[in-house]
């Protein structure tokens, strides 16, 4: 969530000095849906320039056994994983990064619902969609965003008394038609309705009251009090109030904090970190911040796409 060399230069340092092999989790943020998150542009340029055999490592079910948007319920399921060597340093140095890029983005892609399905692996926990109204936090009936809720196995907007089961495979099934939705095909649905709103200015954005808290090194958290969040078209802005701000410790950032969306792959989202709520981390390479909020227009999922397109479209990429 911070593009700095130092970071390459610590990957040096582990492979060419400490001889150590190197893992890196190239989406950097948790998976809200089973499937794969954003990836970076230049993974294919820092493999070429780290000069070092390229191996996958993929797995399957651990998604599935303990989904991000529900970790107080574990699902017995099945486990898989795949380590595939993909190129050696020969074969790097030969290839333009574009096809090492194109090679680990292919192999990279997963969907863990799909891989349910086709494998007919059963769970029937009782609590199995309990927590999912988090990614799939607008309606596909009526378009109300944040009015979703879950219990058991059901999934349900309060607006408009939508129902839908989730059924012993991964799949939603709507209690009036019986017509059955692919998990990931609503959350790919939710993004592609951020996306319009960017597309054609519409993004409202939010401006909320927030609770921060600061982890500047490794001794722990520090209360810094509230705050107001605002994230626009052009990136995120974080203030603190003034009878909260001292703290205790001395920020190295100025405030209010301002981060573009262009500076940032995505916003690493936390459903309920710690026990504490939801909240998103803003991070610098001084310190990260963790903010918490529990106004309904805080929706953690929708800031997570509106940061990737708002990026996407800055960058004048097509749609």
């Amino acid at each position: 969530y911070v593009p700095e060399l130092s970071l390459v230069r610590n990957i040096r340092y582990a492979l060419d000095v400490l001889r150590q092999p190197v893992v890196i989790f190239p989406e950097s943020r948790h998976c809200d849906a089973g499937i794969t998150s954003t990836l970076p542009k230049n993974l294919g340029k820092l493999v070429k320039l780290l000069d070092v055999p390229l191996v996958i490592l993929s797995s399957h079910g651990s998604y599935l056994a303990n989904p991000f948007w529900d970790e107080a319920h574990t699902r017995r399921t099945e486990l898989s994983a795949k380590l595939e060597f993909v190129y050696s340093v020969n074969e790097l140095r030969l290839l333009p990064a574009e096809e090492i890029q194109k090679t680990i983005e292919e192999k990279l892609q997963y969907d863990e619902y799909r891989w349910q399905l086709d494998h007919r692996i059963r769970i029937d926990d009782k609590n199995r969609a309990e927590g999912l109204h988090k990614p799939l936090y607008q309606c596909r009936k009526c378009g109300k965003e944040g009015a979703m809720t879950s219990r058991g196995s059901f999934l349900s907007c309060k607006a408009c008394h939508a129902v839908w089961e989730m059924n012993e495979y991964g799949q939603l099934k709507d209690a009036e038609s019986g017509e059955l939705t692919h998990i990931p095909d609503w959350y790919r649905w939710e993004r592609r309705q951020v996306a319009a709103q960017i597309q054609t200015g519409t993004y409202e954005g939010i401006d909320v009251s927030v609770r921060v808290e600061a982890l500047p090194n490794e001794k722990g958290f520090v209360p810094l009090g509230m705050g107001r969040l605002v994230h626009t078209l052009t990136g995120y802005t974080l203030s603190l109030d003034e009878d909260t701000a001292e703290a205790g410790i001395e920020l190295r950032d100025p405030f209010p904090l301002e981060i573009p969306n262009l500076s940032l792959e995505s916003t690493q989202t936390e459903y309920d970190y710690r026990g504490k709520g939801k909240c998103i981390v803003l991070s610098t390479g001084n310190c990260c911040y963790y903010v918490y909020s529990d106004d309904p227009e805080f929706l953690v999922t929708k800031l997570e796409f509106a940061v990737e397109e708002c990026r996407i479209d800055l960058e004048g990429k097509s749609w």
